[in-house]
């Protein structure tokens, strides 16, 4: 929904005070489908809030189209159409469509019938609760930041009508011109990209042909998840082969707290490996549960679900779920052999704006947002791209390349190929960063021509550039070259 149809004109009105002489109390009548004016329930004692000249007081009526300043240190609290306000200091102005925040710091709780009609507007973006009783914080600056405490809530910005949808633990950020993202993502959407469509050809990425790129579920291996609530979806902080400094990830990053009990989700007979050290990790069937404290012993039957193969160790904050076959690593997430379930991601990958280099190399940075995402310990971090791939064309539109994939993770690729397939300049946040910090961003910038796949013929004037997730979601970005 465009922005602008969500705008509209309200006569201003004067300031509504219970029991004060009419000179001063007269309002000119509510806009229909407006709702009664707000009332003011509680309000600092020093530092008193104002509308003009006049200072505001407990149990007074508010007209919509009256802007209320609070001074640095003071408070107002509001109740408006059964959600309830909180203003720090600031700038706020009651509109029948939106409280438009012009400066400072809100906080809303939502009301528990029709919350749709908590609307925060800024100059920068409109906030609208989508779940009763959700409770949102926004500050108001040179850009706007939105806190979502519980419930949840969809963005729009002033830049464009795409949405984002936001759930209890996240933080939006709206920047002057672009589009609305969460505090995890190393850059806003641009705008530019699509979804891809049947007209680009493109296949799954795990379909490459080799073997256990799908299908290939252990014997035994029961669905769910090794970290209790079994049958729940948990966040995921990492997927296979993105960038480590000495390899590429083995597995799957399960978000979790210190200390959490691990279960087996295969029955088997229990390994115990590397013991006292970060990696110490129990093996049961065809996987592996890195980053525990053992409570098994070598040679001891393991029962899915049922027995505890360890706790996760201090510092961690994530369970690394490894799945072998026949000294292979495989993909967790493969169709056909993802014993993790339930399990969805929605959102695509995000594209950013390819950097040209000499002899015909390009870079691009991209990464996946999750439609799952939890705080537990810290923010739900954004995922690499399961595969990355171009196409170019000549200035009259027609192929000079085929598909050209410069990362498919069907498979764990080999170690050595971290500095190929990654550029220069990319990076993952590390322990440290999870084990101290809310938000740790990576940076996965790519070798998307000159690395595996081959650099750009000199006749290429157009590029499109293809980003899958682990989910098989694809996003499409169409550029022209100088």
């Amino acid at each position: 929904m465009k922005l602008a149809t969500r705008r509209m004109t309200v006569a201003a009105t004067s300031l509504a005070v219970i029991g004060a002489a009419p000179s001063v109390a007269g309002t000119r009548p509510q806009a229909p489908g407006c709702g009664g004016p707000a009332r003011v329930v509680a309000v600092s004692r020093t530092r008193r809030p104002r509308i003009a000249e006049q200072r505001l007081a407990r149990g007074e009526a508010i007209a919509f189209g009256a802007e209320i300043r609070v001074p640095p240190g003071g408070w107002l609290r509001l109740s408006l159409r059964g959600a309830s306000l909180r203003l720090g200091g600031g700038r706020v102005r009651l509109d029948c469509a939106a409280t438009r925040v012009i400066a400072g710091r809100i906080s809303v709780v939502a009301a528990r019938t029709r919350p749709s009609r908590a609307v925060l507007a800024t100059p920068q973006t409109f906030f609208t609760a989508t779940v009763a009783d959700s409770h949102i914080e926004m500050a108001v600056g040179r850009r706007t930041r939105i806190w979502v405490r519980s419930g949840a809530g969809r963005v729009v910005s002033s830049a464009g009508a795409a949405p984002l949808d936001t759930r209890a633990g996240d933080a939006a950020v709206v920047s002057p011109g672009e589009l609305p993202r969460l505090d995890t993502w190393p850059f806003a959407d641009s705008g530019d990209q699509r979804p891809g469509r049947p007209a680009d050809r493109l296949p799954e990425f795990w379909a490459d042909g080799a073997a256990c790129s799908v299908g290939c579920r252990p014997a035994g291996a029961r669905a769910g998840w090794p970290l209790r609530p079994f049958h729940r979806q948990h966040p995921l902080r990492a997927g296979l082969n993105e960038l480590r400094p000495a390899n590429m990830h083995e597995g799957v990053d399960i978000q979790a707290q210190d200390g959490t009990p691990v279960y087996a989700v295969q029955p088997g007979t229990a390994r115990v490996v590397a013991t006292g050290t970060p990696d110490e990790r129990v093996q049961v069937g065809s996987y592996l549960y890195w980053h525990v404290h053992h409570r098994v012993r070598t040679g001891q039957f393991v029962s899915p679900y049922r027995t505890v193969v360890g706790t996760i160790i201090n510092g961690a904050g994530h369970l690394h779920l490894s799945e072998l076959s026949g000294g292979r690593f495989l993909n967790p997430l493969r169709p056909g052999g993802r014993v993790l379930s339930p399990w969805t991601d929605t959102l695509g990958p995000v594209i950013g704006a390819p950097i040209q280099r000499s002899g015909g190399r390009v870079t691009v940075e991209v990464f996946d947002p999750q439609s799952f995402r939890a705080l537990v310990k810290y923010r739900t971090p954004v995922l690499a791209p399961a595969a990355l791939a171009y196409r170019a064309r000549d200035a009259a539109g027609r192929d000079v390349t085929g598909l050209q994939f410069a990362l498919r993770s069907a498979q764990h690729l080999p170690d050595p190929a971290r500095r190929v397939v990654y550029a220069d300049g990319a990076y993952e946040p590390g322990w440290t960063c999870f084990d101290t910090r809310l938000v740790c961003i990576p940076r996965w910038d790519y070798r998307l021509a000159g690395g595996l796949a081959p650099p750009l013929p000199p006749s290429t004037r157009e590029l499109s550039i293809y980003a899958w997730d682990w989910a098989g979601n694809t996003s499409v970005r169409d550029v022209r070259l100088r």
